[in-house]
């Protein structure tokens, strides 16, 4: 779907590179920017969006009055409540985070509290505690900040365009499995702990939190399914 679309943004992640760290010229970049651009209309264009027409979707979007013109015609007629709308989209990261920890689809989801905590636990000691041993400057982590907050708003506003029925601004259809990628960056944005000493037992304690999330997942598992 439209929803790996966004994703090209990391395209992005090339200008934040110094430029001393590249053996061929800088212009090479903007080059491999422009490719990946006009491979994403193209794929959009003309795979993506013609698809979706020969699948289940085309029956959903009859049924519900999904138009992506037709909602861009409407947010362009309703600009506050469209500000409103992009402004709440913050209210979808809690949701984000959690749901990480969810799976499935309804009526065959399956989560549990102790396992989401587990977990936040995990992501948290990896991302907070985890040993940067590399500078990076506040330059770069902005930078790939902006690039979380593009994905997630473009994926935000395909969701929004895509699925939303017309005239229909809440709601919108996001799902934690869009941005699972985006866990790789986040250590790079806030891993602020420059303890190298640290090292080895940060690792016991991550070790430890990965063994119990995946014992919590497999009793989850049977006691859901078996």
């Amino acid at each position: 779907g439209l929803c790996k679309l966004p994703y090209l943004a990391l395209i992005f992640l090339l200008f934040l590179i110094p430029k001393d760290n590249f053996k061929t010229p800088f212009y090479y970049n903007i080059i491999s920017f422009l490719i990946v651009a006009v491979l994403g209309i193209l794929w959009a264009k003309f795979y993506a969006t013609p698809n979706y027409m020969l699948s289940y979707r085309a029956k959903y979007f009859i049924e519900h009055n999904v138009s992506m013109s037709g909602q861009i015609n409407y947010l362009a007629g309703h600009l506050p409540q469209a500000f409103v709308t992009f402004a709440n989209a913050f209210d979808y990261m809690g949701i984000v985070l959690f749901g990480m920890f969810s799976f499935s689809f309804p009526p065959f989801v399956y989560e549990s509290n102790l396992f989401t905590l587990l977990g936040l636990l995990f992501v948290g000691s990896v991302v907070f505690l985890y040993p940067n041993k590399n500078e990076l400057s506040n330059k770069l982590r902005i930078g790939l900040l902006l690039v979380v907050l593009i994905v997630f708003f473009g994926t935000f506003t395909i969701q929004l365009l895509n699925w939303s029925s017309v005239g229909i601004l809440y709601g919108v259809d996001i799902q934690s499995r869009y941005f699972i990628p985006l866990l790789g960056l986040l250590p790079l944005i806030f891993g602020f702990n420059k303890s190298v000493d640290d090292e080895e037992k940060v690792n016991k304690i991550i070790m430890l939190i990965s063994i119990v999330l995946l014992s919590a997942l497999v009793i989850l598992t049977v006691c859901r399914w078996y």
